[in-house]
């Protein structure tokens, strides 16, 4: 029993247009970010201080900050940590 072929080839993907989508979906939602970001920080900022408790971050140890938005909750650990990679 073999593999059958994929249905579309990888290359048929046009990934310069999928980053132009990208591009302008996240330019006409970034007027929202910044509308209420401060709002979202205030509201998230006491799960915020409770996972950094649980992280135990220690000076010297590194935080990687993976696709998390306005920069929560990494950007609040960077008091805490020695570096931080995005």
């Amino acid at each position: 029993m073999g593999l059958r072929p994929a249905p579309f080839v990888m290359t048929d993907i046009d990934a310069q247009a999928i980053k132009r989508q990208n591009r302008e979906d996240w330019d006409h939602a970034a007027p929202a970010w910044r509308k209420y970001d401060q709002n979202l920080r205030r509201g998230s900022e006491p799960l915020t201080r409770r996972l950094l408790e649980m992280a135990q971050i220690k000076p010297g140890q590194r935080v990687l900050d993976i696709a998390s938005g306005t920069g929560e909750p990494s950007l609040p650990a960077r008091p805490y940590a020695a570096a931080l990679s995005n």
